[in-house]
């Protein structure tokens, strides 16, 4: 009786032991298999990317610019640390973002701009969503107050100085999306 369980605990001993290592070298493995999807991106990830940046701010990027966007990004998982089941965080700043035209794309909700300004002048104030290019999404308050029939909602936008040439850039911002209603979620 002694030696089964002396054999059971050996078998248990192996059987964790080699889950553990089975464990870490997946773990490396699916690092290294990010690593070689991000830095020779497929047609089918370029794709996805860009339809789902479409569908987000209404504007289809270049596949060259999300190729190159994920070669900067390659470095923020490089490699799994010894001993480690998860790769470093990713450290830099995000790059500065390029845009075609070098132009903030700008979506209003209604996407006619007579009818989104028609309808700003009742409810006197709208929801202004920074899409980074990071990722993230911030939601600010717009006061339209002041705005009028003869205003130009764009160029309102393009005025404020967080907007402006180069300085969206240096933010990371991708795009913003404007609308009456507040988004959901927020």
């Amino acid at each position: 009786m002694d030696q089964t369980i002396a054999q059971a605990v050996e078998q248990m001993r192996n059987t964790v032991f080699t889950t553990s290592l089975d464990e870490s070298a997946t773990n490396r493995a699916i690092v290294e298999a990010w690593n070689e999807i991000i830095e020779t991106p497929d047609d089918l990830l370029v794709d996805l990317i860009a339809d789902t940046t479409e569908r987000l701010c209404g504007i289809a990027p270049e596949p060259e610019l999300i190729k190159q966007f994920l070669s900067q990004r390659v470095q923020s998982i490089v490699d799994v640390p010894e001993g480690s089941s998860s790769p470093n965080p990713p450290t830099a700043q995000p790059a500065p973002v390029k845009s075609p035209g070098g132009v903030l794309p700008i979506t209003l909700d209604p996407p006619n701009s007579q009818d989104f300004l028609n309808t700003l002048l009742q409810t006197k104030e709208a929801w202004i969503e920074e899409s980074y290019a990071d990722g993230r999404k911030e939601v600010h308050h717009w006061d339209a107050s002041r705005m009028s029939q003869s205003s130009n909602v764009i160029g309102n936008l393009r005025s404020r100085s967080r907007y402006r040439q180069g300085n969206w850039q240096k933010e990371g911002l991708a795009s913003l999306r404007v609308s009456i209603t507040r988004p959901s979620g927020t």
